[in-house]
């Protein structure tokens, strides 16, 4: 009997193996949380400038970070870029996101004389530690390193004279930069390839195919994704292309209003639309979302981006898996005791 309570007693975890089991499950279910999938959007006619939602369409913050001239998002790691185009007052902000759709701080990505030579910054594209800025008055697109330093400038040959178009939206694929040009004029209606190499103003591709007013643009594998905004309610288009190649693989949503915003998480494409919504699609079949609700009620909604930033932690929760694991210690020290106990 003694040697089968004793095989029962192997069998069954011990109350400390308990304890870091239950640890181990906190740490889990913490892990499992913590990476909430947060969508911003910017709204920049209007004072609410950031606003962001959880990955379903549900409101979280309605001025995440106020402002009123917001265009472009781009993110990198916990930080998000908003391009300020307010009129004279151009600029690139940041804000310190908290991984459950708040922020930690705002500011701007540099002070003095950083990101000198804007204007009207609309389009952001990051690459390592490079930040390449869309301003559309000037025709140009400028590269800059995060603490605010021009690095390069490539000249699109457009300019805000209403005879040329201008570059809007930007989206990186290996070594070429996508730049859309949209309004009127010569060159209009196109997506025009870049190489991030040379950073030289010839294009290496031009895109043409069922353009007509090209603004948001987004890379996912090897797909471009252009938000083409058409002209006049029900016009709008998402079109995709080959990234690499350049040649176009075909109309993926059709029927939309203004579509200005756009950007692909996982096997979701979510738009941004002049008629103040933000609708979302099976980024490979095309059709809605069936999971997310149409966030609607916004001024003009443009830059859009996803984000899975691990969540900061409430101290309460730190609190929990410190005093667990003072448990699981606790325990195991006395039942060690005890076992040293008896063997002596």
């Amino acid at each position: 009997m003694k040697n089968q309570r004793s095989l029962l007693a192997s069998l069954l975890p011990s109350a400390g193996a308990r304890a870091a089991l239950l640890l181990v499950a906190m740490v889990a279910a913490l892990s499992a949380t913590a990476r909430a999938q947060t969508i911003f959007v910017a709204d920049p006619n209007g004072t609410n400038g950031v606003r962001s939602y959880n990955i379903t369409g549900t409101l979280i913050n309605s001025s995440l970070v106020a402002g009123d001239g917001f265009q472009g998002l781009a993110l990198s790691g916990s930080t998000l870029y908003i391009s300020d185009a307010t009129s004279g007052a151009a600029s690139i902000r940041t804000a310190t996101l908290n991984g459950t759709g708040g922020v930690v701080s705002t500011g701007f990505a540099a002070v003095g004389e950083g990101f000198s030579g804007l204007t009207s910054p609309f389009g952001l594209a990051l690459t390592g530690t490079n930040l390449y800025v869309a301003n559309f008055n000037s025709g140009n697109v400028f590269k800059y390193d995060f603490s605010g330093t021009q690095l390069n400038t490539l000249s699109t040959g457009n300019s805000n004279s209403g005879a040329n178009p201008n570059p809007y939206g930007l989206a990186i694929s290996g070594d070429t930069l996508f730049v859309s040009q949209a309004t009127t004029g010569t060159g209009a209606n196109t997506i025009k390839g870049y190489s991030l190499l040379t950073m030289s103003s010839t294009p290496t591709m031009t895109l043409t195919t069922n353009l007509s007013n090209p603004l948001g643009l987004v890379v996912s594998g090897s797909t471009l994704y252009v938000a083409n905004g058409g002209t006049g309610a029900g016009n709008g288009t998402i079109e995709t292309f080959n990234a690499v190649t350049g040649a176009s693989t075909g109309t993926l949503v059709s029927g939309l209003t203004g579509p200005q915003g756009i950007t692909v998480f996982g096997t979701s494409l979510f738009v941004s639309g002049s008629d103040g919504t933000v609708k979302g699609f099976d980024a490979t079949t095309g059709l809605s979302l069936a999971s997310f609700t149409t966030i609607t009620g916004l001024s003009s909604p443009n830059g859009i981006v996803v984000s899975s930033v691990s969540a900061i932690p409430e101290p309460s929760t730190y609190a929990a898996i410190a005093g667990a694991a003072m448990l699981g210690l606790a325990v195991w020290q006395r039942r060690r005791g005890k076992t040293a106990t008896v063997e002596s």
